[in-house]
């Protein structure tokens, strides 16, 4: 092999190199971008539950008031002596 041939050989490598290294900070890049995006999704998430749990007590806290509201209707509706016969 030629010097001049090990001198083209180590330019070629050095290009290679060079790309490999501007495609490893893309890919930083898009990492960072995609890691923030999965936090952002993730904060969503939380809130999102949190809220469903929220409101699922608040219509389970109804439901019940609702439910007393119906026997207390139907205890003055129908008197006690009447449900014994």
């Amino acid at each position: 092999m030629s010097f001049h041939s090990l001198l083209r050989l180590e330019e070629l490598l050095d290009k290679e190199l060079e790309e490999a290294q501007e495609y490893r900070c893309e890919c930083e890049i898009e990492e960072r971008l995609a890691l923030k995006a999965y936090r952002k999704a993730h904060r969503s998430l939380v809130e999102a539950n949190e809220r469903w749990t929220f409101l699922y007590r608040k219509r389970e806290l109804f439901s019940a008031k609702c439910r007393a509201f119906v026997i207390e209707a139907s205890k003055s509706i129908y008197p006690s002596d009447w449900l014994c016969q």
